[in-house]
Parts: C-alpha cells; sequence; structure tokens
C-alpha cells in the first residue's frame, strides 16, 4: 500500500474507510485528508470567479 503525498506517519495505524459503492477500495479517514478535496474545489472556484471578474472588467 503507497500514501505518497498523504503525510501520513509509517507504521502507524489510521482509521479506514470501505466505501459501499466501492467496497475493494479504502480511503483514510481522517479531517485533514477528507478535506483536501473541498479545498481543492474551493481554490479552483475563486480562481475561475477572479477569472471571469478579470475578463468582464477587462470588456
Amino acid at each position: 500500500m503507497t500514501g505518497t503525498g498523504l503525510g501520513l506517519p509509517t507504521g502507524q495505524p489510521v482509521p479506514v474507510v470501505y466505501l459501499p459503492d466501492k467496497p475493494k477500495s479504502a480511503c483514510v479517514d481522517t479531517q485533514r485528508h477528507m478535506m483536501a478535496s473541498a479545498r481543492f474545489w474551493l481554490v479552483a472556484g475563486v480562481f475561475e470567479a477572479f477569472v471571469a471578474v478579470l475578463l468582464l472588467t477587462q470588456s
């Protein structure tokens, strides 16, 4: 099992969740890792809004 980029200590136990729709796939159940996806989409949305405002003000 690899966890590159997760920042988890090697050999230490972590909470794992198996999702009902993907029973053979596991997810690390920590708030930091669960929120990483939400933070990505938030940053992407803010960037898109910035570009939209920039384009509208240049017209």
